[in-house]
């Protein structure tokens, strides 16, 4: 597999959800050049993106008659490609497939109307969300590669990008030592919305029980209009923010970016010891991706190593962090004394704590993820991976994830 054509148009996010197909594409074939095919008003969040070698834009004219039969045509004869994944699957985007019949994996979804153009057409089963949807496109590719699936959609803006969008969040009184939380309360088509006092409710709640700062998403005047009336309904509380706005994409991936704390991309980095064409790379540069892993030091993630208990609870907390708002919020508001023994590394304290020792059941007592008490787990003896699988179990049972 040397070039994918990943076919996507539309809005803004629908383009973001499709970026864990694009993750997932390059962690399985890291070599191959993956082209996107998109929007040209919103092209700019994808500038630079690790997982895009290409961007190939279409504007409003272009998608029109002639012009855009002639321009899929020419794109389609400039490269050959091995793979097209047709996201949107309409009449329209069959014309990508059908000038390049050639193409061994023409993936689309189940339509009536693509038989014979798309030669892999993938239905999507009741209850699958949008995520899970995208990543079904991959399933045809299972004799090329291992499949590599990863429901992470990363945006990647650069360290000066974030550093002037933090100082000009900071200039408007938001204090990141405290939870940033970005709320959608709008929605372009009318009646989609949720119930106005059920939001305010929710609002409310978050500014709370969990101190939070709440910046409002929303574009345009009659969108500001309904931002500006929440603020009235929660009273004027400072804790509710209309006045942070991104003026353009990446402006508001930066946004989310700070708010959800995510690692930049040039803050990413190869391992000296992992090499690129080893099993357990793209398992690496995934897990990394999603800030779980930092290695040891000095580009070096000793993958050989024995994983100790104090390593595993930090990977692990870090993971809980990132799944699960409750964890985030008590990983975000850290006690002075965290009840870990001291024995364990300062780096590893406070996401052991987070696991051991930050949740609570209804009646408020603690409710632990690990399987014994800290003072009886050697914090640099080895991990098995029965205790691995125990922690990861009571971790997901307790976000919900799976069922007891």
């Amino acid at each position: 597999i040397r070039n994918i054509l990943v076919i996507r148009f539309r809005r803004v996010g629908d383009s973001v959800l499709s970026m864990a197909l694009c993750h997932s594409l390059k962690l399985t074939f890291p070599e191959a050049k993956i082209h996107f095919v998109i929007n040209k008003n919103i092209a700019s969040l994808y500038r630079n993106h690790p997982d895009i070698d290409r961007v190939i834009t279409f504007d409003e004219e272009q998608q029109e008659g002639l012009e855009y039969v002639s321009r899929v045509r020419n794109i389609m004869h400039a490269t050959h490609y091995d793979v097209i994944i047709d996201m949107r699957s309409t009449p329209k985007t069959l014309l990508f497939s059908l000038c390049s019949l050639s193409t061994p994996y023409r993936i689309g979804r189940y339509k009536s109307y693509n038989v014979g153009i798309h030669n892999y057409r993938i239905p999507t089963p009741p209850g699958v969300d949008r995520v899970g949807s995208n990543l079904r496109l991959m399933d045809p590719l299972v004799n090329e590669a291992n499949l590599i699936k990863s429901r992470h959609f990363p945006l990647y803006i650069t360290d000066q990008e974030r550093a002037d969008f933090r100082h000009y969040m900071t200039e408007h009184g938001i204090d990141f030592s405290k939870p940033v939380v970005t709320v959608a309360i709008c929605t372009r088509i009318i009646g989609k919305a949720w119930d106005k006092l059920r939001m305010s409710e929710v609002l409310n709640r978050l500014i709370k029980q969990y101190d939070a700062q709440l910046i409002a998403n929303f574009g345009g005047v009659a969108e500001k209009q309904v931002a500006l009336d929440f603020q009235h309904a929660l009273g004027g509380n400072p804790h509710f923010h209309t006045d942070i706005e991104a003026a353009n994409l990446r402006q508001l991936c930066a946004l989310l970016v700070k708010a959800l704390n995510l690692p930049a991309a040039d803050r990413m980095k190869d391992f000296k010891d992992v090499p690129a064409d080893s099993w357990f790379s793209p398992y690496v540069k995934a897990a990394q991706a999603a800030g779980y892993v930092q290695g040891m030091g000095n580009d070096v993630f000793a993958p050989n190593a024995p994983v100790t208990h104090e390593q595993l609870f930090t990977v692990l907390g870090r993971m809980a962090a990132d799944v699960n708002l409750t964890f985030r919020m008590s990983s975000k508001t850290q006690p002075e004394d965290y009840g870990v023994p001291a024995s364990y590394s300062d780096w590893a304290q406070p996401w052991t704590w987070l696991l051991a020792n930050s949740q609570h059941n209804i009646l408020g007592q603690p409710l632990s993820m690990l399987y014994d008490k800290l003072e009886n787990i050697a914090p640099r003896g080895p991990a098995t991976r029965g205790e691995t699988a125990l922690v990861l179990y009571t971790i997901f049972n307790a976000v919900d994830l799976i069922p007891y």
